[in-house]
């Protein structure tokens, strides 16, 4: 199985997993995650080459088969850490529950646009984090923002995370807090999951819900923050319903990830779902990769591109007759910063 994305992305990558096999060997295979079955127990050095153009990175862990457990989280070698810090102080923690076998379209249309302006933009390929398939559960949600935060400079760091993968919004569950707000949830894998998605097949899915990611981003505080997920009904993650208006106002019958200095952008409201591309091309890549969000009427034109500029680019989308993103309603809470909200926040 050819596994190269160049031709979309001109990214690459390939696993080496020590026993004279790689991953065309297998049937499916991600950047951080990929299946492989070993034939003899014994220790095994696995290595992940990353390159994209002129850019190339190497990791390496060594297993015990028979013994360990499965890993999905492989955090950068410490040298390469040192290095990138002096270069970029930017992180990124990229979700997806998409995979070739499952909503491919989300892959293409949502998930690569979004790496692919990131590495434009400079983040270190190092200090991106990828949480695809079975990796996308809480428990490596959760250690992936621990290992951002205690890195040394993070009060200082630029952290984007942004997820792919479905949503909505429930009655009130026996579970939820009791404080007469709707919530939204997103859709990943459970705990206990060891099959990925199938269009044909049944998953074991968990739901994270809006109350849940604002636990674990309670003391998350770095310099600059954007949440971005692409869920439908998801615009409680905003703590907007903007009923198709061009700025919404805070609703609060709905919760909110939004705090001070940070940003979230939800592709869609409460009640409405979200079309394909609404994200990865209307925000990521054309408002904030190409530079459009920039240009008149939702920029200023001073060359440079902000979130916010690239959110009104895409909410412009959005209300546009014919265009990628016309069925859904972006949202946005805009708490950056925390002393002056009506400044920008650059990448």
């Amino acid at each position: 199985v050819n596994l190269s994305f160049d031709e979309v992305l001109g990214i690459e990558w390939h696993w080496d997993f020590g026993d004279g096999k790689t991953d065309g060997d297998e049937e499916y295979s991600g950047i951080y995650y990929t299946e492989h079955k070993y034939e003899a127990p014994g220790n095994y050095t696995v290595i992940l080459s990353i390159s994209a153009g002129e850019k190339a990175s190497s990791y390496s862990r060594t297993i015990s088969v028979g013994e360990a457990k499965k890993e999905f989280f492989i955090p950068p070698a410490p040298a390469a850490q040192t290095e990138n810090k002096t270069k970029e102080n930017k992180w990124a923690i990229l979700c997806s529950i998409c995979t070739e076998k499952y909503t491919q379209f989300g892959f293409e249309a949502d998930y690569f646009p979004a790496i692919r302006t990131l590495a434009k933009i400079g983040f270190p390929w190092e200090n991106i984090i990828f949480l695809e398939g079975l990796a996308f559960k809480k428990s490596h949600m959760i250690e992936a923002i621990n290992y951002v935060k205690n890195q040394s400079g993070f009060s200082n760091a630029t952290i984007v995370i942004y997820i792919v993968t479905h949503g909505g919004c429930l009655p009130t569950p026996s579970d939820y807090p009791i404080d007469g707000k709707s919530h939204s949830y997103i859709q990943i894998y459970a705990e206990d999951a060891d099959k990925l998605a199938d269009e044909n097949s049944e998953w074991k899915d968990a739901l994270l819900y809006d109350y849940e990611l604002k636990e674990m981003f309670a003391d998350f505080k770095p310099a600059k923050f954007l949440f971005t997920t692409v869920a439908c009904e998801s615009g409680n993650m905003a703590g907007e319903d903007t009923a198709g208006k061009l700025q919404g106002l805070t609703d609060p019958l709905f919760d909110s990830l939004g705090a001070p200095g940070r940003i979230v952008v939800t592709g869609s409201t409460a009640p409405l779902m979200t079309s394909g591309a609404v994200m990865g091309c209307g925000f990521w890549e054309y408002g904030l990769g190409e530079g459009r969000g920039d240009s008149a009427p939702t920029g200023n034109g001073d060359g440079k591109t902000s979130v916010e500029e690239a959110f009104y680019y895409c909410k412009t989308m959005a209300n546009t007759e014919g265009t990628l993103t016309a069925d859904s309603q972006p949202c946005m809470n805009d708490q950056y910063p925390s002393e002056n909200p009506d400044d920008e926040m650059f990448l």
